[in-house]
Protein backbone atom coordinates (compact mmCIF):
# COMPACT_ATOMS: atom_id res chain seq x y z
CA UNK A 1 0.00 0.00 0.00
CA UNK A 2 1.21 3.52 -0.78
CA UNK A 3 2.38 5.55 2.20
CA UNK A 4 0.12 8.63 2.52
CA UNK A 5 1.50 11.08 5.08
CA UNK A 6 -0.17 14.12 6.72
CA UNK A 7 1.72 17.40 6.34
CA UNK A 8 1.39 21.04 7.44
CA UNK A 9 -0.07 22.76 4.40
CA UNK A 10 0.06 26.40 3.41
CA UNK A 11 -3.49 27.70 3.20
CA UNK A 12 -4.93 30.92 1.85
CA UNK A 13 -6.17 33.30 4.54
CA UNK A 14 -9.74 34.13 3.46
CA UNK A 15 -9.56 37.46 5.34
CA UNK A 16 -6.73 38.51 3.03
CA UNK A 17 -7.83 37.02 -0.31
CA UNK A 18 -11.62 37.03 -0.17
CA UNK A 19 -13.25 34.73 -2.70
CA UNK A 20 -11.16 31.57 -3.08
CA UNK A 21 -12.35 31.14 -6.67
CA UNK A 22 -10.31 34.25 -7.55
CA UNK A 23 -7.00 32.78 -6.32
CA UNK A 24 -7.07 29.34 -7.96
CA UNK A 25 -6.07 28.42 -11.49
CA UNK A 26 -6.04 25.46 -13.84
CA UNK A 27 -2.81 23.45 -14.10
CA UNK A 28 0.03 25.59 -15.47
CA UNK A 29 0.41 23.53 -18.64
CA UNK A 30 -3.08 24.28 -19.97
CA UNK A 31 -2.99 28.05 -19.42
CA UNK A 32 -2.93 30.24 -22.52
CA UNK A 33 -1.41 33.75 -22.52
CA UNK A 34 -4.93 35.24 -22.45
CA UNK A 35 -5.95 33.03 -19.53
CA UNK A 36 -2.74 33.93 -17.70
CA UNK A 37 -3.62 37.63 -18.10
CA UNK A 38 -7.17 37.02 -16.82
CA UNK A 39 -5.86 35.14 -13.79
CA UNK A 40 -3.36 37.91 -13.03
CA UNK A 41 -6.19 40.43 -13.10
CA UNK A 42 -8.58 38.32 -11.00
CA UNK A 43 -6.65 38.75 -7.73
CA UNK A 44 -3.21 39.96 -6.59
CA UNK A 45 -2.77 36.61 -4.85
CA UNK A 46 -3.82 34.27 -7.64
CA UNK A 47 -1.60 31.19 -7.61
CA UNK A 48 -0.71 31.90 -11.26
CA UNK A 49 1.85 34.37 -9.88
CA UNK A 50 3.65 31.38 -8.34
CA UNK A 51 3.12 28.53 -10.81
CA UNK A 52 3.36 30.42 -14.14
CA UNK A 53 4.42 34.02 -13.60
CA UNK A 54 5.42 36.48 -16.31
CA UNK A 55 9.16 36.60 -15.59
CA UNK A 56 11.51 35.30 -18.27
CA UNK A 57 13.88 32.35 -18.09
CA UNK A 58 15.41 31.40 -14.76
CA UNK A 59 14.05 34.57 -13.14
CA UNK A 60 10.61 32.91 -13.08
CA UNK A 61 11.68 30.61 -10.26
CA UNK A 62 13.31 33.33 -8.15
CA UNK A 63 10.25 35.55 -8.58
CA UNK A 64 7.96 32.71 -7.49
CA UNK A 65 10.10 32.09 -4.39
CA UNK A 66 10.11 35.80 -3.49
CA UNK A 67 6.35 36.09 -3.96
CA UNK A 68 5.69 32.95 -1.90
CA UNK A 69 7.87 34.25 0.93
CA UNK A 70 6.15 37.66 0.84
CA UNK A 71 2.68 36.09 0.94
CA UNK A 72 3.68 34.11 4.00
CA UNK A 73 5.19 37.15 5.72
CA UNK A 74 2.06 39.19 4.95
CA UNK A 75 -0.28 36.48 6.27
CA UNK A 76 -1.82 35.79 2.85
CA UNK A 77 -0.70 32.17 3.19
CA UNK A 78 -0.63 30.60 6.64
CA UNK A 79 0.79 27.24 7.62
CA UNK A 80 -1.50 24.80 9.38
CA UNK A 81 -0.55 24.17 12.99
CA UNK A 82 -1.08 20.41 12.77
CA UNK A 83 -0.22 17.96 9.99
CA UNK A 84 -3.29 16.97 8.00
CA UNK A 85 -4.57 15.21 4.93
CA UNK A 86 -6.64 17.76 3.01
CA UNK A 87 -9.96 16.60 1.58
CA UNK A 88 -11.33 18.59 -1.33
CA UNK A 89 -14.24 18.62 -3.72
CA UNK A 90 -14.38 20.22 -7.15
CA UNK A 91 -17.45 20.96 -9.26
CA UNK A 92 -16.82 21.55 -12.96
CA UNK A 93 -18.47 21.34 -16.37
CA UNK A 94 -17.39 18.66 -18.83
CA UNK A 95 -19.08 18.56 -22.23
CA UNK A 96 -21.99 20.51 -20.76
CA UNK A 97 -22.49 18.14 -17.85
CA UNK A 98 -21.88 19.13 -14.22
CA UNK A 99 -19.26 16.84 -12.72
CA UNK A 100 -17.97 16.44 -9.17
CA UNK A 101 -14.47 15.28 -8.27
CA UNK A 102 -13.57 14.32 -4.72
CA UNK A 103 -10.05 13.74 -3.55
CA UNK A 104 -7.40 14.48 -1.01
CA UNK A 105 -3.96 16.03 -0.83
CA UNK A 106 -1.28 14.43 1.28
CA UNK A 107 2.44 13.81 1.25
CA UNK A 108 3.53 10.60 -0.40
CA UNK A 109 6.32 8.33 0.76
CA UNK A 110 8.53 7.51 -2.21
CA UNK A 111 10.85 4.63 -2.92
CA UNK A 112 13.38 4.17 -5.71
CA UNK A 113 11.76 3.58 -9.10
CA UNK A 114 10.63 -0.01 -9.42
CA UNK A 115 10.63 -0.73 -5.68
CA UNK A 116 7.33 0.83 -4.72
CA UNK A 117 3.72 1.04 -5.77
CA UNK A 118 3.94 4.41 -7.52
CA UNK A 119 4.44 4.25 -11.28
CA UNK A 120 5.51 7.14 -13.52
CA UNK A 121 3.20 8.52 -16.18
CA UNK A 122 4.02 6.86 -19.46
CA UNK A 123 4.22 10.12 -21.45
CA UNK A 124 6.05 12.40 -19.06
CA UNK A 125 8.30 14.80 -20.96
CA UNK A 126 11.67 15.99 -19.69
CA UNK A 127 11.14 19.76 -20.13
CA UNK A 128 8.03 19.97 -17.89
CA UNK A 129 9.73 17.71 -15.32
CA UNK A 130 12.78 19.99 -15.24
CA UNK A 131 10.58 23.09 -15.02
CA UNK A 132 8.45 21.84 -12.11
CA UNK A 133 11.51 20.42 -10.31
CA UNK A 134 13.27 23.78 -10.58
CA UNK A 135 10.17 25.53 -9.19
CA UNK A 136 9.94 23.02 -6.32
CA UNK A 137 13.64 23.40 -5.47
CA UNK A 138 13.61 27.21 -5.64
CA UNK A 139 10.40 27.74 -3.65
CA UNK A 140 10.81 24.73 -1.35
CA UNK A 141 7.11 24.10 -1.95
CA UNK A 142 5.13 21.76 -4.16
CA UNK A 143 2.88 24.25 -5.92
CA UNK A 144 1.70 21.76 -8.55
CA UNK A 145 0.87 18.54 -6.74
CA UNK A 146 0.58 15.40 -8.80
CA UNK A 147 -2.79 14.01 -9.78
CA UNK A 148 -2.98 10.32 -9.02
CA UNK A 149 -5.57 7.58 -9.20
CA UNK A 150 -5.95 5.09 -6.40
Amino acid sequence: MAEIIPFKGLLYNRKKVGDFSKVISPPYDVISKNMQDELYESNDYNVIRLIDNRAEGQERYAQAAEELKKWQEDGVLVQDEQPAIYVYEQDFQFHGELMKRKGFIGALGLKPLGEGLIYPHERTMSKPIEDRLRLLETTNANLSPIFALY
